[in-house]
């Protein structure tokens, strides 16, 4: 396995699958490797209500506002020349498109209160589970199978073995 460790994460990649994942490049579809990857991220002290407000399903309110915010900076970018016009547009749709694409899922049983939350940035779905303990929490990314309810599972027992083993 390759260990990858930064800032806010530490990762577990192994080659050893045939796995592959449709991407994009330059507008063209291909076939990449899709390697087996376990990632711990955003370990963080936080209160139940503050999890509970990071991780839920947004309101239509929430979106709209979201995305005024999102035109007011890159209006502001323009007009500070900090950014081309193609460029704040492009960011503007990304963000949009990764909000109006995130969903959450709450899962019982793990840890005092746990979501999965589905993402898809750049055309690729993410699913992670969110876990709130004992005033922390952080996030797992488990991609082992092509099926995702493998993952969920090793998702979570995954979570129960590091509240048990470290948390508690």
């Amino acid at each position: 396995a390759e260990k990858k460790i930064n800032k806010i994460s530490i990762s577990y990649t192994w080659q050893k699958t045939n796995r592959t994942k449709v991407v994009k490049v330059m507008g063209r579809k291909i076939d990449a490797p899709r390697p087996d990857v376990v990632e711990l991220s955003w370990v963080k002290n936080t209160t139940l209500e503050g999890f509970k407000k990071e991780n839920h399903n947004p309101t239509a309110d929430e979106l709209a506002q979201t995305s005024a915010e999102i035109d007011k900076k890159t209006t502001e970018l323009n007009q500070q020349g900090k950014a081309s016009k193609d460029a704040t547009d492009k960011a503007a749709e990304i963000g949009k498109d990764a909000m109006k694409n995130f969903s959450v899922e709450e899962v019982t049983g793990v840890g005092e209160y746990a979501v999965f939350t589905n993402t898809k940035f750049a055309g690729m779905p993410v699913r992670e589970l969110v876990v709130y303990y004992n005033g922390l929490s952080f996030k797992l990314m488990v991609d082992l199978s092509d099926d995702a309810k493998i993952n969920d599972e090793k998702a979570i027992a995954l979570a129960k073995q590091i509240i048990k083993e470290k948390l508690q």
